[in-house]
């Protein structure tokens, strides 16, 4: 029999072990790789004054403008730099009544869109609990505000995701929102990227949008400023300059690459600076992988006469997404989904590596999905051919617009990695620009937000007076990005 002091000791070791587990959470896992620890610093302003100069936030989408609401707290002013003009203009700050269509290359409707450097406008997208968290402390006032723009509200993250190593369980309903449960915003990806330009311009009156393209940085010839960015080199087709051309010079304390997978300062402006971090001098920086993933979406407006009708779980309600991950040892590579957002949208879609059929009717989506793998073998819920033969039933009183995208390849641009001095210390890299992750996985959006809470906690720590960045701000930064944003990859 065990004695009593040896049963004691090993309580004891056992208590130790549990304390010890959790305080490491604490203290050492929670604050080192994710970004809960931090939210509470964003959205304040600094206490010592704000650093003197602009930041220039090269692209206008989502990290770019989640960019510009960090900056906007620590610097004097900010400019945002955006190709598509529309966003400066009405069209920027509001959804559109009506989507214009054209007949796409598949033979169906498709939607025709200002936003046209934006591959995915019209696609589904997620907003995680953790993103909704911190849009709380950034903008803690006009949040729930703006969003009764949309009309929407704040709901409970009912995502039915169906993994592939157990059959599919419906997930119980926990429709109220003072219960604890995690939060989310359910708007589309349009509807998300137009609430944050009406927030950050509510909210951030330092803020400046510019119609433009930033083809070139020059780095500051000052010998006191080594290895410092201090001008961004615009072209603007609108702005005709004395000399007869279209080029001007701003000014810039930071200057932040948020251009998406165009990847602007790895592939042009680093190497035409004089800078080794590029794609030519240190290609391996970039780790690249490619699946060649085939994407089709469809929307449809469901009027409110079919909302009691239509067979979703919990009913028609803004916040429902659903996820279906296929089985890999079944070889049916497609992945299934489907999303309620503003305006009575409703959003599915289909995709995988190699679709090379897509469905571009209600009733070309019942035959995929009658020929899927998983749905032959009973892992897929059966509301979700339900679904399809409802909107195959009122396609024409819902008029859908499809959509079709490929992506070729997906992307991390490893600046953590590059030797010391061979970056600006004034360059930081969001969104896309520097990893574009797999859609499948619904984390891009989760990820800016992501990059933008590093940028802040490295932003607070530069020192009180500080006229320009530290020199080892831009690894610091790259450093603290890449233990946060590592497992996406």
């Amino acid at each position: 029999m065990v004695s009593s002091n040896t049963a004691l000791a090993l309580s004891t070791l056992c208590l130790l072990v549990f304390i010890s587990g959790r305080l490491a959470r604490k203290y050492v896992f929670i604050p080192r790789f994710t970004i809960l620890a931090e939210l509470k610093y964003l959205g304040v302003v600094r206490s010592q004054g704000r650093i003197p100069g602009t930041a220039v936030i090269c692209g206008g989408s989502i990290a770019g403008l989640l960019a510009a609401a960090v900056c906007a707290d620590n610097f004097e002013s900010v400019l945002i730099v955006e190709p598509d003009a529309c966003t400066n203009d009405e069209r920027g700050i509001e959804l559109p009544v009506t989507i214009e269509r054209r007949t796409g290359s598949h033979g169906a409707p498709a939607p025709i869109s200002d936003r046209k450097r934006v591959m995915q406008w019209f696609c589904t997208h997620i907003l995680h609990p953790v993103s909704y968290m911190a849009l709380q402390r950034l903008f803690p006032n006009d949040l729930n505000t703006e969003l009764q723009y949309f009309q929407v509200k704040p709901a409970v993250a009912q995502w039915k995701a169906a993994p592939s190593w157990e059959p599919y369980r419906e997930c119980s309903d926990r429709n109220d929102i003072t219960s604890g449960a995690p939060l989310s915003i359910p708007l589309s990806r349009a509807g998300y990227e137009t609430l944050l330009r009406r927030l950050v311009k509510k909210s951030r009156p330092n803020v400046e949008f510019s119609a433009g393209t930033v083809i070139a940085v020059r780095d500051a010839k000052d010998a006191l400023q080594s290895n410092t960015l201090d001008r961004v080199v615009v072209r603007n087709p609108s702005i005709l300059t004395l000399d007869g051309g279209n080029l001007n010079e701003v000014q810039a304390r930071l200057v932040i690459d948020a251009t998406g997978p165009a990847q602007a300062g790895f592939t042009k402006w680093l190497k035409a600076a004089g800078y080794d971090a590029n794609h030519v001098t240190m290609p391996h920086l970039r780790d690249e992988y490619k699946p060649t993933t085939q994407v089709v979406n469809a929307i449809y407006t469901v009027p409110s006469h079919l909302h009691a009708q239509i067979p979703v779980p919990g009913g028609f309600k803004p916040g429902m997404v659903f996820i279906f991950n296929p089985d890999p040892s079944l070889r049916d590579k497609r992945g299934i989904w489907s999303q309620i957002t503003e305006g009575n949208q409703l959003l599915v879609g289909m995709g995988g590596p190699g679709m090379t059929r897509r469905p571009h009717s209600a009733s070309e989506f019942v035959t995929t999905l009658l020929d899927h793998a998983d749905f032959k073998h009973g892992r897929m819920p059966p509301w979700i051919l339900d679904l399809c033969r409802f909107l195959e039933e009122h396609e024409a009183e819902c008029e859908p617009f499809w959509t079709d995208l490929t992506y070729p390849s997906y992307h991390w641009v490893k600046y953590q990695e590059a030797p010391y001095g061979t970056l600006p210390r004034n360059f930081a890299v969001v969104g896309d620009a520097s990893m574009r992750l797999n859609p499948l996985a619904a984390q891009g959006c989760t990820k800016a937000m992501y990059d933008v809470v590093a940028l802040n906690s490295c932003l607070n720590s530069v020192p009180s007076g500080a006229t320009q960045l530290p020199e080892d701000f831009s690894i610091k930064f790259f450093q603290t990005q890449a233990l946060r944003i590592e497992h996406m990859w």
